[in-house]
């Protein structure tokens, strides 16, 4: 009503018989989120891990999910500002445990330079494979 400008957000929604915005969600397949006042895109942080990776001698990463989780001091409330973001990696091959450290430090050096700060995954998690459901979505 009287504004002249639309912004691509992301969201999906339709206008009601009296003029106000049914808001529905976000864009099927969108891994945007708000941490700590940042929008940031999970696929662009996978994207520079698999990236990464590729530069890495010996393991590289086949498959990786970014997600936000709580940090475990203050279980209580789940707000934005207290989360971080981790990134679960699944390997080509098998890694020790020294590997893994290696592989870790590699790949926040190289992701510190093409990443922001706040982009920059506070944990890594080694596994054998993603979950997944029946969709072939990561669960």
């Amino acid at each position: 009503m009287g504004q002249d400008v639309l912004y691509r957000t992301g969201g999906t929604g339709r206008f009601l018989s009296d003029g106000q915005i049914d808001f529905k969600g976000r864009i099927s397949g969108d891994k945007q989120i708000k941490l700590r006042g940042f929008r940031i895109d999970l696929a662009k942080i996978e994207n520079e891990i698999h990236l990464a990776s590729q530069k890495l001698e010996g393991a590289h990463v086949v498959d990786v999910a970014v997600l936000p989780r709580q940090r475990f001091s203050d279980k209580s409330t789940f707000l934005t500002n207290n989360r971080e973001l981790v990134a679960f990696i699944v390997p080509d091959k098998s890694c020790t445990k020294t590997e893994q450290q290696w592989i870790v430090n590699a790949l926040n050096r190289t992701l510190s330079h093409d990443l922001n700060d706040y982009m920059l995954p506070c944990g890594y998690q080694f596994m054998d494979s993603l979950s997944s459901l029946i969709s072939s979505k990561i669960d």
